[in-house]
């Protein structure tokens, strides 16, 4: 028999649990489990801060595709925007 090398395909690389447990944690404290709770509205403003140093706005969605139809049909008034 032929020495088979295995090669992971689509194994997850998960975020260790000990990263986000303090967040959990804060969730449960607040006893907030919304979009508009403490954490996300630390991770909207983490994202304005790191990605465009304050200067624009961020949103979260509940999924891609709202935020993406949110974002096409505000860009039609938009010099440059998608048509």
């Amino acid at each position: 028999m032929k020495n088979i090398r295995k090669i992971p395909f689509l194994r997850p690389n998960l975020v260790k649990q000990d990263t986000f447990t303090n967040y959990l944690a804060q969730i449960e404290q607040s006893r907030l489990y919304s979009n508009y709770g403490p954490l996300n509205t630390l991770f909207e403003n983490r994202v304005l801060t790191e990605y465009y140093e304050g200067n624009r706005a961020v949103l979260t969605f509940n999924n891609a595709t709202s935020g993406l139809m949110l974002a096409i049909n505000q860009s039609n008034g938009l010099k440059g925007g998608l048509h």
